[in-house]
């Protein structure tokens, strides 16, 4: 069994799907990062779903991060199910996309 072990998805989840469990494992509502910034999440509405953008639906959420997360950590099918969640709300720049790859580093690194 994998320990210790922690995936970083760059989409929203939603962590009271069925396919996860909660049990031996964290899942984290991270940042959101900008070419000029890193914010964390505070707001309970945006922890639940694990996502930065007001505007996105919850059909979003459902989508990318929650079917990366199955495939990765789902609790029938997942290929590491006790692996440690860390959800980064970023956008596409390349500034973004260089401090989401600082920001994952240092964090593995803990």
């Amino acid at each position: 069994m994998l320990e210790k072990v922690s995936m970083f998805i760059d989409n929203g989840i939603i962590i009271n799907h069925n396919n996860f469990s909660l049990t031996n494992r964290n899942v984290t509502s991270d940042d959101i990062i900008t070419e000029d910034d890193f914010d964390e999440v505070h707001d309970p509405v945006k922890m639940r779903y694990c996502t930065g953008n007001e505007e996105d639906s919850e059909d979003l959420y459902a989508a990318h991060g929650t079917a990366v997360a199955s495939i990765v950590s789902g609790k029938n099918y997942g290929v590491a199910k006790n692996v440690n969640i860390h959800i980064i709300d970023v956008d596409d720049s390349i500034e973004s996309l260089i401090h989401v790859l600082e920001y994952i580093k240092e964090k593995a690194s803990q």
